[in-house]
């Protein structure tokens, strides 16, 4: 992964964070496979639905332009995440845009843009992913970059209980479970 990171801010202030990133991985099943990956709601909830574990779980997908995808549900420790989107371009196939916010507790943390496009690559698929992210400036996310940047990582409120996905501010393109992979879009072995 490519990543760039600016913070914006004097000492003591609520920074606010700019961070690019780039990703790209392999996968064996073809593109139309990969990308069904993200449209079929079946298929996505497998590797993007609420974690196991959590509480107050949500999960909406309306894969269209104009259309949103909803993600809400509350950690172990009783934190309340949000994770809201809206498709603003796809190409069957090839192409998603869309638009993400991220909430804590119904606090704004997070907005950004991702594309991801799936070519095909030898007998299998090589999708990228380029998001462009820019923090809310709130005691919340000062906290998140403090226990994320190793004081106590394991209070962070944006670390995910659920192996099964990454947190989106930290520019990583979630992977599909394990259980997922021979059927949909996991990674080559």
């Amino acid at each position: 992964m490519n990543a760039s990171t600016a913070a914006i801010g004097s000492p003591g202030q609520h920074h606010f964070i700019l961070f690019n990133s780039n990703r790209s991985e392999r996968f064996r099943q073809t593109p139309a496979q990969a990308f069904r990956a993200f449209a079929d709601p079946e298929l996505k909830q497998r590797w993007f639905g609420v974690p196991e574990g959590w509480t107050d779980g949500n999960w909406e997908l309306d894969f269209r332009v104009g259309g949103s995808e909803v993600s809400v549900g509350r950690d172990p420790r009783g934190t309340l995440h949000e994770f809201r989107s809206r498709y603003h371009d796809i190409v069957d196939g090839e192409r998603i845009v869309f638009a993400y916010d991220l909430l804590l507790d119904g606090r704004l943390i997070s907005v950004s843009l991702t594309t991801v496009e799936v070519r095909p690559d030898g007998g299998g698929t090589r999708a990228t992913s380029s998001s462009s992210t820019s923090s809310i400036p709130s005691p919340v996310f000062a906290e998140m970059l403090r226990t994320d940047s190793g004081d106590s990582p394991s209070s962070s409120p944006i670390s995910w209980e659920s192996g099964t996905r990454s947190s989106a501010t930290t520019g990583r393109m979630p992977a599909p479970p394990s259980s997922a992979r021979g059927t949909c879009a996991g990674p080559s072995q």
